[in-house]
This record gives structure tokens, sequence and C-alpha cells, in this order.
């Protein structure tokens, strides 16, 4: 016999369907349709407002319009619920070279590898980092390990 049910709010979450506008977002974004690549992921975090990868390719659309406030303001957003994601890391990487802010970028870039340490393009953005900074010898060291 049951004694009492709390009664919680569970939110129902259909992957299926963020898994396929997410695929298509990206599709998207690489064919260079960033309004329709941004319309997808906005679908997506209306409903699922810390998906990291939703928040990833808002990221990158942005950084791609050459909003590069915008673009850092996200990733900070999303990292704050997501400060694990190696993408999202890499991304804000990006961003802080982008605004030639390398002793950051390389920061982020090395939080990201200690999530996925293989990942070739993260490697070579460090690199990137490293040789900006006139720190040749690392940079060397990264971009052979690329």
């Amino acid at each position: 016999m049951l004694k009492s049910l709390s009664c919680k709010r569970y939110i129902i979450v259909d992957y299926d369907k963020y898994r396929f506008l997410l695929e298509t977002a990206f599709k998207q974004f690489q064919s260079g349709d960033l309004i329709s690549s941004k319309n997808n992921c906005d679908k997506v975090i209306t409903d699922y407002p810390n998906n990291p990868d939703a928040l990833n390719l808002l990221v990158l659309i942005s950084r791609s319009n050459k909003k590069i406030g915008k673009a850092e303001e996200i990733a900070r957003i999303a990292l704050e619920s997501n400060p694990d994601n190696a993408n999202l890391l890499n991304s804000l990487g990006l961003v802080l070279m982008d605004q030639r802010r390398f002793t950051d970028a390389k920061e982020a870039l090395c939080r990201a590898l200690e999530f996925k340490p293989e990942k070739v393009e993260m490697i070579s953005n460090l690199g990137v980092a490293y040789y900006e900074l006139g720190e040749f010898d690392n940079a060397e060291l990264m971009l052979i390990k690329a």
C-alpha cells in the first residue's frame, strides 16, 4: 500500500527531437545557412535552455557573424551550467583569440584539453595560442602533437 506520493515536477525531454534539430542546425551551419541554423538552435533552447550543443553552436554562429562580444557572452553563460564542457571551453578559447586575449584563451583551451586530451582541434588551437604568446617551444609541442 502506498503511504503517500509527493508531487514533483518532471520535465520530459524529447531527446530524439532535439537530436534531429541539432543535427539539422549543424548541417545548416556547415553549409553557411546561419539564419536557419540559429532558428533551430533557438527551438532547442526554448525547451532545453542549458543544452550545451545548441549553446555551443550559437557561439559559433555569433563568431561567424563577427559578433565576437555576443559569442563570448553566450559561451560564458553556457559554461555556468556546463562548466566541464570541452566544446564550449574550446569555443570560448577561439573567441578570446579573436579578441587577441591569448592568455585567457590559453587558460580556456587548457581546461578543454583536461576533458578531451586527444582532440586534435583543441590541441592545435592551444598551439596557436602558445605561438601568439611567444611560447614557441610549447607551440611546437602542441602543433606536432596535433
